[in-house]
């Protein structure tokens, strides 16, 4: 079989121009991947650390090893408390995530309900343990072919809107994605048992997430076969590829992986991707077995811009819509509005200015796209005419109502209390009330949601800045919210970072910081828009009347907690008895 010649040198060279064109946009997207261990995990070896005490403490019987594994990280931090091994219970979610560490979440869990004597707290577990892992692998099924559309798209168009990041989601064909990407691990954990074989199938399988990114209809053994055959006579050269990024993995192993989070890892990726195109090109021209399901032609090439007028004629209408029923916003409420998203207006107004932000909105991706600057969606092969419904309904730009303000406020800081209560569990098999409160209630959760959704509403048709000032953001309102609880409260603690990569006097830490900044961009693009859209479903008195009703319990909790706190084990800590226990 003939083989398309391809240089290396040619490859990297356009790599380079699509990450100097959306460097911030691949290099969220690889970070992104590597928090969920999609790919890219060994990036972020250093600052996730592993939680050996957790692990290794599971078991009864290994007291001894345990001991030495709690000396060596007391020694680690105390010779270097910047970069040494780490704990907690947000640390465990994310290295849960983050490695490969679900069949040690799994020990936990056995351990959890052996140990657990309460058929409630027995439940609970299960129940989060279940929760965690079916999020966790249907994210990290679905990721891999999410970034490579997106590096598909971004190699060939100026901009990559963020709903083509989260339209997979959306789609019909998710499970199926799942689906698919675990058949294929599945074969290639199996061929794996004959070493060579799973050498050779893990460079057969290669391109599945690349056909499912394109062609997400296409069956399971559909899009493995595909792959296969387009690989016939490139597995060697793949392999090359992979190989001459040996110095760039040296060189991310003794950066302690920051040049593989800020360049390295996107840069792979940008090869591989225009490795594909040029397989593909190959597979078309020989008609190559299941190769005409390869149809998306406009993620390739250009659509000629009559079509593009044709298809997206209604543009000049809504424009026109826009230039008649325009609003100019003045005054205070105006500038509320304008500057934190924020409506003091009556309902009708607000309404109306939503619509006229969701019109807008979408505009003008329609003009970038008329302007060949980005993706036709109209013109995918794949019909996403439901997609484009669901997005559509998701306003980020939209004005939120102080009731809806305040609602959010209180969700997310239960959300927030969930999370680490179901950690908890999972960890420890019992149940601690998280948190300085007595209620069901992080406030710093529902404080940095509502902050990001305000102080950076300008922010907000900007995905990068966005993500860029939430961490700066999350990072000012932690630190100083643990000084000041630390100020109030006789030196207690209620988090401490001490020992985590990159920590600032054991108040905030990188890894924590880049979290936040993710879900800061979830709450702006699709949980506030989302709640906010289920909550004007309810009848507003009503809706009103509970809000407040929450609201002053959580202001009494407030009030009867700042006197006597929520404390003890598992969920505060004095610093002061801390070191005085270690020395």
């Amino acid at each position: 079989m003939l083989v398309v010649f391809m240089k290396i040198k040619e490859l990297k060279s356009k790599s380079k121009k699509t990450i100097k064109k959306h460097y911030l946009l691949l290099i969220f997207l690889c970070l992104l991947s590597a928090f969920f261990n999609s790919e890219f995990s060994n990036s972020l070896t250093l600052i996730k650390g592993q939680n050996l005490t957790n692990i290794v403490g599971s078991f009864r019987g290994k007291k001894n090893k345990v001991i030495e594994e709690k000396n060596k990280i007391v020694k680690d931090i105390k010779s270097n408390p910047a970069f040494s091994k780490k704990k907690g219970i947000f640390a465990t979610a994310i290295n849960t995530f983050s490695s490969n560490n679900v069949s040690a979440l799994f020990k936990d869990l056995v351990i959890s309900i052996i140990n657990s004597k309460n058929i409630l707290i027995l439940l609970l577990v299960i129940l989060s343990f279940m929760f965690l892992f079916i999020i966790y692998y249907y994210i990290k099924g679905i990721l891999s072919v999410i970034i490579r559309r997106s590096f598909l798209e971004a190699r060939f168009y100026d901009q990559v809107p963020a709903h083509r990041i989260t339209y997979l989601f959306h789609s019909k064909y998710s499970f199926n994605i799942v689906f698919t990407m675990f058949i294929k691990r599945l074969y290639q954990f199996l061929w794996d048992f004959t070493i060579i074989g799973g050498v050779i199938k893990h460079y057969s399988y290669r391109l599945v997430p690349y056909i499912l990114a394109e062609n997400p209809s296409m069956k399971a053994n559909e899009v493995i076969k595909l792959s296969q055959n387009m690989m016939q006579g490139y597995k060697w050269r793949l392999f090359k590829i992979d190989l001459s990024f040996i110095l760039w993995d040296l060189l991310d192993l003794f950066t302690f992986g920051l040049v593989g989070i800020f360049y390295a890892n996107a840069y792979k990726l940008c090869v591989e991707s225009e490795f594909f195109v040029k397989v593909r090109s190959d597979a078309l021209i020989k008609k190559v077995e299941l190769s005409y399901n390869l149809n998306d032609t406009y993620l390739y090439s250009l659509a000629d811009k009559e079509l593009l007028n044709e298809t997206y004629s209604d543009i000049l209408i809504k424009e026109e819509v826009i230039k008649k029923e325009d609003i100019v916003l003045n005054g205070f409420k105006g500038f509320i509005l304008k500057y934190f998203g924020i409506t003091l207006y009556s309902e009708e107004f607000s309404a109306k200015y939503n619509d006229l932000a969701a019109l807008k909105m979408k505009i003008e991706g329609d003009k970038n796209i008329l302007e060949q600057k980005s993706y036709p969606i109209r013109l995918s092969p794949i019909k996403e005419k439901e997609r484009k419904m669901k997005i559509d309904k998701i306003n980020y730009l939209k004005g939120y109502t102080v009731i809806s303000i305040i609602a959010l406020f209180l969700i997310f800081s239960m959300i927030g209390w969930t999370w680490e209560v179901m950690l908890h569990l999972i960890k420890r098999g019992n149940f601690v009330n998280r948190g300085v409160l007595f209620g069901p209630w992080l406030p710093i959760y529902g404080s940095g949601g509502i902050l990001i959704l305000t102080i950076l509403n300008k922010y907000r048709n900007k995905p990068k800045l966005e993500f860029l000032y939430a961490v700066l953001l999350c990072g000012i309102v932690e630190y100083f919210t643990s000084v000041y609880l630390e100020l109030t409260h006789d030196g207690m603690r209620w988090w401490n970072y001490s020992g985590y990569f990159l920590n600032l006097n054991g108040r905030i830490c990188l890894e924590n910081l880049l979290v936040f900044g993710l879900g800061g961009i979830a709450v702006v693009y699709a949980i506030a828009p989302y709640i906010d859209n289920v909550l004007k479903k309810f009848n507003k008195k009503i809706l009103t009347s509970v809000v407040w009703i929450i609201l002053s319990i959580f202001i009494v909790d407030q009030i009867h907690s700042s006197f006597v706190p929520n404390t003890g084990k598992g969920i505060s800590s004095n610093p002061t008895r801390i070191t005085n226990v270690k020395k």
